[in-house]
């Protein structure tokens, strides 16, 4: 399994594997705004958000999950450091698949994040 890493919405919308992501959202079960390009755009411009995505890719080289939030932080300096937090609204979102499948994808995502 590959992890592909997200930080901007042009570097997102550009990649090949965007129209896959996209299929992807419309086919997973619990899919919400919160885990959507458009919330990936919008969050981007907002003041203290970063925002990351990271897309699991199977080896068939379909989509099997992906997981998305935020890196928020207030203030400057060392302030700005010591108040970060990563916010994830709605969860991973595994690919419809065995539960054994769902369950690597999964931790495979939030290994990323470490």
């Amino acid at each position: 399994m590959q992890i592909l890493s997200f930080f901007d919405n042009e570097t997102l919308k550009s990649a090949p594997v965007f129209s896959l992501f996209q299929r992807h959202l419309d086919t997973a079960d619990g899919d919400n705004f919160f885990q959507s390009p458009g919330f990936f755009e919008l969050i981007g411009k907002v003041s203290g958000y970063e925002p990351f995505i990271f897309i699991a890719i199977n080896e068939e080289g379909a989509v099997s999950g992906s997981l998305m939030g935020v890196i928020q932080t207030n203030g400057s300096g060392p302030k700005a450091w010591l108040s970060r937090r990563v916010i994830i609204w709605g969860g991973p979102l595994p690919a419809t698949a065995a539960p054994p499948v769902q369950q690597q994808t999964t931790q495979s995502l939030l290994k990323t994040l470490k």
